[in-house]
């Protein structure tokens, strides 16, 4: 019975030294990567001003000191036309550039930089159309598992046929609760839910999966030039908890993303998405020379009212 005992306990000291010897450090040995630029801009053509992120990259396993760009040249053109950069300052090692922009579509965004320690870089990016909204409703109903309230909120879109097109989803609350006074109140942004939307769940070069679609990002690729209601939903309240009785909004906006952007932030979520036994994915640039992304999207939205 000893002997036994013994017997079963060596494989197990083996294992033990096995599992013990994998918690060594192992220093690289090996040429590092030279540091490039890193540049991000992602352009709302909605908005007043626009800010590009400009970075120095760094390898993981050297002993390299991420220190801002110095001496740097950079360009942005819109259709050739040069757009003035206002140097905005530094914030941990990154320095910030703004621009006013106002943009239609087909524009051409290009970006040009170079300085004397990196190599120059270049980005290029198209502005999509605007996404055509046919109509907006809303349904309340209880969630079947907690009993909560959820507003369904089914937004029909006509896609452009013989095109590919990508798009976002974002949808957004105001309430106003007094009828009189000025419309000052700020637009909230809600989670959406799409599990209940297989345009969600099917990506192109992925299987089907519960896998959650954190940026609400979608292709046409099974709508192409078709009229579709998408099946979105947000968790509120269909009674207001304070007493008072404001009137309520839903604003459902679609974005129309870039082809490059769309790619850029499906990267990043199936990135996120991976685990210690999948194939690191690698994130998307444009930029040549360098890393980063110079991306574009287009808003269009509907508002409806709607009831407690």
């Amino acid at each position: 019975m000893k002997r036994s005992c013994i017997h079963n306990l060596y494989p197990a000291l083996c294992l033990l030294a096995v599992f013990q010897s994998c918690e060594n450090d192992v220093n690289f040995i090996g040429k590092e990567s030279v540091p490039k630029m890193v540049v991000n801009s992602i352009i709302n053509t909605e908005a007043e001003k626009q800010v590009l992120k400009l970075s120095e990259s760094m390898f993981a396993f050297g002993n390299q000191i991420q220190k801002p760009i110095e001496k740097v040249e950079l360009q942005l053109t819109v259709n050739g036309s040069e757009v003035k950069l206002t140097f905005e300052g530094i914030k941990e090692q990154s320095g910030y550039y703004s621009f006013p922009i106002n943009l239609n579509y087909g524009d051409k965004v290009e970006f040009f930089g170079k300085s004397p320690q990196h190599d120059a870089v270049y980005g290029m990016d198209y502005v999509p159309l605007p996404a055509n909204i046919i109509e907006v409703k809303t349904e309340w109903f209880k969630g079947k598992t907690d009993n909560k309230d959820y507003l369904r909120i089914p937004v029909t879109i006509r896609d452009i046929p013989r095109e590919k097109n990508y798009y976002r989803v974002i949808v957004r609350v105001k309430e106003i609760y007094e009828l009189n006074d000025d419309d000052d109140s700020d637009w909230l942004q809600y989670d959406v839910h799409v599990d209940q939307e297989p345009l969600f769940n099917y990506m192109p070069n992925t299987p089907w999966d519960e896998t959650p679609n954190t940026y609400r990002i979608f292709s046409d690729e099974l709508i192409d030039g078709e009229e579709y209601t998408l099946n979105v939903y947000v968790q509120m309240d269909k009674e207001n908890l304070w007493g008072a009785n404001p009137r309520t909004f839903i604003k459902a906006e679609v974005h129309t993303l870039s082809e490059n952007l769309y790619r850029y932030l499906r990267s990043i979520e199936l990135a996120g998405n991976g685990d210690n036994f999948t194939e690191p994915v690698k994130i998307f640039s444009n930029i040549s020379g360098g890393y980063g992304i110079l991306g574009i999207y287009n808003i269009n939205d509907k508002v409806v009212e709607i009831e407690r």
